[in-house]
């Protein structure tokens, strides 16, 4: 069983949520244009076929920990700053 982190609104629910601006961030100021280029990056840790099956163009998806875990290696940045605790 894998955890997935979906987006939410703060205040909303508890718990690790993934922040999609940040992972879209992430992917301009690493110039990658698309989803092959990312799954080009992340290869072997997580399959073209995830990366297509998690993100849409424009990097909105349910991502799950594994996934944001292989972006934050491949990218040099802490987990920490892919998602977010949110406690009510």
């Amino acid at each position: 069983m894998s955890l997935v982190l979906t987006s939410c609104p703060m205040g909303h629910s508890d718990g690790l949520h993934r922040r999609p601006q940040a992972i879209a961030d992430l992917m301009r100021d690493n110039n990658i244009g698309g989803r092959s280029q990312l799954s080009a990056r992340v290869a072997p840790q997580i399959s073209r076929t995830t990366i297509y099956r998690t993100f849409t163009e424009d990097w909105v998806g349910e991502a799950s920990l594994n996934v944001l875990n292989a972006l934050a290696r491949a990218f040099s940045v802490p987990l920490a700053q892919l998602v977010v605790f949110e406690e009510s």
